[in-house]
């Protein structure tokens, strides 16, 4: 845990409170707070999810599938005096899912695999780290390189300087893609020396949804209409299998062009703001955001 402590210590300092004042308010020790909400040491027994995003030079939209038994269901806008500013849906209350910081900075995970293993950060601290300190693309990949990963993701990135890549990482590798007007990115890796860490059961439809995504961002659409596409229950990139830990939870897009966020839940509402108003102190007057699941009954 010592490797933890140091790791947050150099790059993040102020999450250290976060996990301790959690610890403290729930009763456990420290090392337990760090593993529930640091994501440092957990077990590789979480099923895998799968994640859509679109990113160009004017806006970033992803789909978040996965299960409501893992789901904060917490869309967290934070200003403190220790970090950037940022909104995004919370995971592991410390952790975001995707996010963009008031430097107009985006950023979203995508799971690949949890095979090869090693003792690192899992993605949403990862992400949270990225919007606390990062101001820009070039900023996000090199903390990207330089902090530990303990499972492979792919992470989707833009600014507002137009910038935008994805990086494939792994505990061992990683790698960046950049170039062209727009990139899509779903479960699996593409660089030709991560190939082999893939997922052999494409069960997310990895390869099928990229695809899809590609003739979508062929079309030049504007952000409404791929956040209207992403969140419509009869489009291809929405899904219902909850049971399998694969259905459509949230849709969160960022748009560089208008500084305007805009998120959705599953058959349900949606929230779109200004985002440099709220910057300007101009609060939300929306506090619950509701959807509805298509799925069978939990037993």
């Amino acid at each position: 845990m010592d490797r933890f402590t140091d790791i947050l210590k150099h790059f993040a300092p102020h999450l250290i409170d976060e996990i301790k004042g959690l610890a403290d308010g729930l009763g456990v020790p420290y090392t337990k707070s760090a593993n529930l909400f640091g994501g440092y040491d957990i077990p590789s027994s979480i099923p895998g999810m799968g994640c859509s995003s679109i990113v160009n030079a004017d806006f970033a939209v992803r789909n978040y599938d996965f299960s409501p038994l893992l789901y904060d269901k917490r869309l967290v806008v934070s200003q403190t005096n220790e970090c950037f500013a940022s909104v995004g849906h919370s995971l592991h209350v410390n952790g975001r899912h995707e996010g963009v910081n008031e430097k107009g900075l985006f950023i979203a995970f995508h799971f690949v695999n949890q095979d090869q293993a090693k003792l690192g950060l899992l993605a949403s601290t990862i992400i949270r780290i990225v919007l606390d300190i990062c101001t820009d693309t070039y900023e996000a990949i090199a903390l990207l390189k330089a902090l530990p990963h303990t499972w492979s993701y792919n992470f989707s990135i833009g600014d507002t300087n137009g910038r935008k890549a994805i990086v494939e990482a792994s505990p061992t590798q990683i790698k960046v893609r950049e170039g062209g007007s727009k990139l899509t990115c779903t479960n699996h890796f593409q660089h030709k020396d991560l190939l082999s860490l893939n997922r052999i059961d494409d069960y997310t439809l990895s390869f099928h949804r990229l695809k899809t995504l590609e003739k979508k961002a062929s079309d030049e659409p504007n952000m409404e209409e791929v956040v209207n596409w992403f969140g419509d229950p009869s489009a291809d990139l929405f899904f219902n299998d909850y049971e399998n830990f694969f259905g459509t939870l949230h849709t969160f897009a960022y748009s560089f062009k208008y500084n305007q966020v805009i998120t959705t839940i599953a058959r349900g509402d949606m929230l779109c703001f200004n985002w440099g108003d709220w910057l300007n102190k101009r609060d939300l007057l929306v506090e619950v955001l509701s959807g509805k699941l298509n799925q069978k009954p939990i037993q």
